[in-house]
């Protein structure tokens, strides 16, 4: 089992600034194409964790929204956003059985790391002594930008669609790399107590969450 993590896809958004955007001709053909990015890495045992901003543009035909997102793979942690509203919450919670949980904002752990999931980008810190294993770290979506990282976001990553090349992030993947930008990126002294080592992990070292 996997655990993935993506943000912002806006299916059915009959808007040019989105579908043209990402490429597209019309918004059938980005919606078939976040369908197909998301199966091709997503397994059905897997989890993902979107984080905001699923679908608008329906109106209340919230069934037609409810039949492409039956189409998606895995089991799905819904983190709401500015555009879910109750009413399309209660739809997905009742018809779309791939919805297990919808929450505000959660947090999880990865490798004994504090990581929050939220769709609006957050300011963490947390650093005794500056240590990279220390930190509180935050992966978001919202902002639509292409860049995944924010200067006054030190210890964050966006994981939206728009600069995730419109297909789900591995949670490993995300992390390493976040990890990586702030060694290089100076906001950690040294990468001591990184958590890199054996006991980075739970049992086995495998990732684990709340």
């Amino acid at each position: 089992m996997i655990i993935f993590v993506t943000s912002d896809t806006h299916f059915f958004h009959d808007r040019e600034f989105v579908w043209k955007k990402r490429g597209f001709e019309n918004v059938e053909e980005m919606n078939e194409a976040l369908v197909e990015n998301w199966n091709r890495v997503v397994s059905e045992d897997d989890t993902v964790y979107h984080l905001g901003d699923v679908f608008l543009g329906v109106g209340n035909d919230y069934e037609k929204a409810g039949e492409l997102l039956y189409r998606l793979h895995g089991q799905i942690h819904l983190i709401t956003g500015n555009h879910d509203q109750e009413s399309k919450l209660a739809y997905l919670e009742e018809h779309v059985p791939g919805v297990v949980s919808i929450e505000r904002m959660e947090w999880i752990m990865w490798r004994k790391h504090t990581v929050i999931l939220s769709h609006y980008p957050v300011i963490t810190g947390g650093r005794t002594g500056n240590k990279l294993h220390s930190a509180v770290y935050c992966l978001y979506g919202h902002t639509h930008q292409t860049d995944p990282y924010r200067a006054d976001i030190p210890l964050g990553l966006n994981v939206g669609v728009d600069c995730q090349t419109l297909t789900p992030v591995p949670l490993d993947d995300a992390m390493m790399e976040l990890r990586q930008h702030c060694l290089d990126s100076g906001v950690f002294r040294s990468a001591d107590a990184s958590g890199l080592g054996e006991d980075a992990g739970g049992e086995d070292g495998e990732t684990g969450w709340r």
